[in-house]
């Protein structure tokens, strides 16, 4: 009677797996197949139960010798390892499959296989279409790394978390941080000489990005001073992206010292030309 009624849970648990599962002899013949199992391949009940596992239409010829081992393996108790196998269903199309081959002990006696598969089709297409995703994703990087390795603009990206997730070595020039800063917050590694603008506009990217008014890149001219005491003036390019599924900021320095003495002089000028104009 407990034997009839642990049978019966054993049917009911089998019966109402989303997996798989087939149930054979020592012989390899197949004593029991649950609905999971008959949907996978498509064959009916009548065409599975009773035959030999290598009879089977749903494995391929050049894959038995390969199931023939297994097979044996178990028969000598080694514990198998989740298997990834290919499999034919009834209409002839090809699904791949994860597989748990077990051995059925009764009172300490070998009585027969259990096979549990899964199919992975869909997951595994999924796995190829992500992992060349990435590979192209990868590509692109490291076109982009040396493009901006060759800039002689410092470039940072920081993460939505306002970390470093890459700097260029004119940013490193430039600002005095070190490598280390990748992956930290970028204002403590500024050094000192540099004016509140610089901290204000590399420091809280986020807070900058959040508070703008449109998609245009935020401009910033700060004023810092380098080690030895030159005065000097810094533009800040500050845009935003999106990238696998994540916010990043972009910020471009560029030193425009030259430029704005160029420009205060050419204001001078003109200023002086103007008053002369008066006078004559």
């Amino acid at each position: 009677e407990k034997l009839r009624e642990s049978e019966e849970r054993y049917r009911s648990i089998v019966e109402l797996s989303p997996d798989g599962i087939a149930v054979a002899s020592l012989k390899g013949k197949i004593l029991m197949v649950n609905k999971a199992f008959l949907d996978l391949t498509g064959f009916s009940e009548q065409e599975i139960v009773g035959k030999h596992f290598s009879k089977l239409g749903t494995l391929r010829a050049s894959d038995l010798p390969k199931y023939i081992k297994l097979y044996f393996d178990l028969l000598r108790g080694k514990i198998q390892p989740p298997t990834e196998f290919v499999y034919v269903r009834k209409d002839g199309s090809v699904r791949e499959a994860e597989g748990r081959f077990t051995l059925i002990r009764r009172d300490g006696k070998k009585t027969g296989f259990q096979l549990i598969i899964r199919d992975i089709t869909d997951s595994k297409k999924t796995e190829t279409v992500l992992r060349q995703s990435e590979l192209k994703w990868r590509a692109n990087e490291a076109r982009l790394t040396a493009i901006f390795e060759a800039s002689k603009d410092a470039i940072i990206v920081l993460d939505d978390r306002g970390l470093v997730d890459f700097a260029n070595n004119a940013a490193f020039e430039m600002l005095g941080c070190q490598p280390n800063v990748i992956g930290q917050p970028l204002a403590p590694f500024l050094g000192q000489q540099y004016s509140k603008g610089i901290h204000d506009g590399l420091g809280n990217l986020g807070r900058l990005l959040e508070n703008r008014t449109s998609q245009n890149p935020i401009l910033l001219q700060v004023p810092f001073k380098k080690p030895n005491g030159d005065l000097k003036t810094i533009e800040l390019s500050i845009s935003s992206f999106e990238e696998r599924g994540r916010k990043w900021a972009l910020a471009v320095a560029r030193d425009i010292s030259e430029r704005k003495m160029i420009e205060e002089r050419l204001a001078a000028a003109n200023e002086k030309l103007s008053v002369i104009g008066k006078l004559t």
